[in-house]
């Protein structure tokens, strides 16, 4: 049984899922083009969110566990700065058996990017990329952007 904040994606939904994923054992030093999944959520009516600025979870269960077991099978998961901004997202995987989560070091676990061409995300003590580093849960983030990190940022990237 997993424990509290680990997830369990069942054998008949990974067996369905092989087909479209690189091997296990690929590495992504192994081909000179990269493995890309898109993957998003809407509402029936298209919409992300029930207002501007408000989390609002739009799966249930089984579609949040294939999005954790997708996780652990490529090596970054990226986002925009408007999300990481707007959601505080967690970006790594809490697969039953995955590094940080029964599993030896941080097997398994992407790396976290975040693209802020401009330095607006304001990293904070609560930010959950970095608590999750910090707990040997996730790896440490890439923060893609054209600005020097302010002090404070700088500080907490350390």
């Amino acid at each position: 049984m997993a424990s509290r904040g680990e997830l369990l994606y069942p054998e008949d939904d990974r067996v369905f899922l092989e087909p479209y994923l690189p091997a296990g054992n690929r590495r992504s030093t192994d081909s000179a083009v990269p493995f890309v999944t898109l993957t998003f959520a809407t509402s029936l009516d298209s919409a992300l969110s029930l207002a501007p600025g408000v989390q609002t979870a739009l799966s249930g269960p089984q579609s949040k566990a294939m999005t954790h077991y997708l996780r652990c099978r490529h090596d970054a998961i990226m986002v925009g700065v408007g999300t990481a901004i707007a959601d505080n997202p967690s970006l790594n995987c809490r697969i039953q058996g995955v590094g940080g989560y029964g599993g030896e070091g941080l097997t398994g676990q992407p790396r976290p990017v975040v693209i802020d061409p401009q330095g607006r995300w304001q990293l904070t003590s609560e930010t959950k990329i970095l608590n999750l580093a910090r707990q040997g849960r996730g790896k440490a983030p890439w923060i893609v952007t054209a600005k020097t990190p302010s002090a404070e940022n700088a500080k907490l990237l350390e």
